[in-house]
């Protein structure tokens, strides 16, 4: 598989936060089992680190219940938290679940390569989601990341995080909820945004492609996240917001504030 580390937004040394996108362009399950390998992400984030100079924070990937995504991460900050505190770093348990059973066909895609692809993982059960803790605090899944800059952290991103097979069922990027993704240990969330028309109005509304494939309801999707963090205060989620003009026009920071704004308490410290 070819990789591509070219940075596309932004400019080197001019941002804060370095993502890289390990996923093809078409969703699929059967490139998540190769790219979501511990060994592949390793490869792929020291390949790119070394071709840009640039540290990752964000790896976005399709399918996060399936490979190594989560213990990559953890293995990534557990060395990150080596170097920048003298006390044993501690790892949260967590682990992500399986995918559920799906009730639909998996459209079969074509990748970059011309391979055929679309085969569903076998579903398993799922795991319990990471315990809370009152003896100390965790952040991104470890007890001494707290004393680290955000933009020093690597965060396990799902992209298109909202595009899950109950809500695109004809083109999915993620088999979790946003509320099972974060319990597991996803700390970045990536959505589309655009219009859709709902009830004969064009309504902000997160989106993956087209409106017809289906769409998510910005301010039900943000509850999850904000029950989550008022569950976890010591936790940090980074939200990741692409704005697609070309679904029902042109999308206005107004609207995006008012969703956020009436979901997150803003004024919070």
């Amino acid at each position: 598989v070819e990789r591509a580390c070219t940075i596309t937004r932004g400019g080197s040394g001019t941002s804060d936060f370095f993502g890289i996108n390990i996923f093809l362009r078409i969703p699929s399950r059967t490139a998540a089992e190769q790219f979501n390998d511990f060994v592949f992400l390793e490869s792929h984030v020291e390949t790119c680190s070394n071709q840009t100079g640039l540290k990752p924070n964000l790896i976005l990937v399709d399918f996060g219940a399936i490979g190594d995504v989560l213990e990559y991460v953890q293995d990534y900050n557990l060395a990150l938290a080596s170097t920048t505190s003298t006390e044993a770093p501690t790892v949260a348990p967590i682990a992500m679940p399986m995918a559920m059973p799906i009730a639909m066909p998996v459209p079969v895609a074509v990748n970059d390569t011309g391979v055929t692809e679309g085969s569903a993982p076998s579903a398993g059960p799922t795991t319990s989601p990471m315990p809370s803790t009152e003896d100390e605090k965790v952040c991104n899944g470890m007890n001494n990341l707290c004393n680290v800059r955000i933009n020093n952290m690597l965060f396990a991103t799902a992209h298109n995080a909202h595009a899950t097979s109950q809500t695109v069922p004809a083109s999915p990027n993620q088999d979790l909820s946003v509320t099972r993704a974060l319990e597991a240990g996803v700390r970045a969330i990536h959505v589309g945004m655009g219009l859709c028309r709902i009830e004969g109005t064009m309504t902000l509304s997160l989106v993956h492609g087209s409106c017809l494939n289906g769409y998510v309801d910005p301010v039900s999707f943000f509850t999850e996240i904000n029950s989550f963090l008022a569950r976890n205060p010591t936790e940090v989620v980074v939200l990741l917001g692409e704005v697609d003009d070309n679904i029902g026009g042109e999308v206005t920071i107004d609207a995006i504030e008012e969703a956020m704004v009436s979901t997150f308490d803003v004024s919070a410290n």
